[in-house]
């Protein structure tokens, strides 16, 4: 009987009084993700003074796959990106509110140690070869264009390689 604002406080007030665990917020459909990530953020960032760069860690989405899985069809790459975002910040212990449809919570997922594995952190100092790096991003779901422009594609031009985040 709570109205979504009072939910959103009661799982922002969950997460305050348990700082060290990932709590898990489930919502009826895809469609309530956005609103209730945007008002679990603020309610959040009221009660542990957060910038808006911590909340982005901090509140995640996890979206269902949208798709039939018997017509053969592939999720859209911000969709799979989203999952996958916070399937890792789960693995890494870095989450602390995930947000998720109903839907989401049906299909199997990959096993924390998998993905970690899967997982490379890029920052400045890390050397790795473009070649490896084109690799990885096949693995990953990555697609080879040039140049890219869109969600989840990546060009390899000599030793640069531009990347088009799936979560960006």
């Amino acid at each position: 009987g709570l109205t979504p604002s009072a939910k959103a406080l009661y799982v922002a007030g969950t997460a305050q009084a348990r700082p060290q665990t990932v709590v898990l917020c489930v919502v009826p459909t895809d469609a309530d993700l956005e609103e209730t990530c945007a008002d679990v953020s603020f309610f959040l960032a009221a009660l542990e003074g957060l910038p808006q760069t911590a909340l982005e860690h901090a509140v995640l989405p996890f979206p269902s796959h949208e798709v039939d899985p018997y017509r053969g069809l592939l999720p859209h790459i911000g969709v799979t990106s989203a999952r996958a975002r916070a399937l890792h910040a789960i693995a890494r212990g870095t989450a602390r509110i995930v947000i998720a449809s109903a839907a989401a919570l049906l299909p199997r997922v990959t096993a924390p140690e998998r993905l970690q594995a899967a997982a490379l952190e890029l920052k400045p100092g890390h050397d790795i070869a473009p070649t490896d790096l084109a690799e990885l991003l096949v693995d990953a779901g990555f697609t080879r264009e040039d140049p890219a422009d869109e969600q989840g594609e990546f060009a390899v031009r000599g030793g640069i390689v531009d990347i088009f985040p799936a979560g960006e």
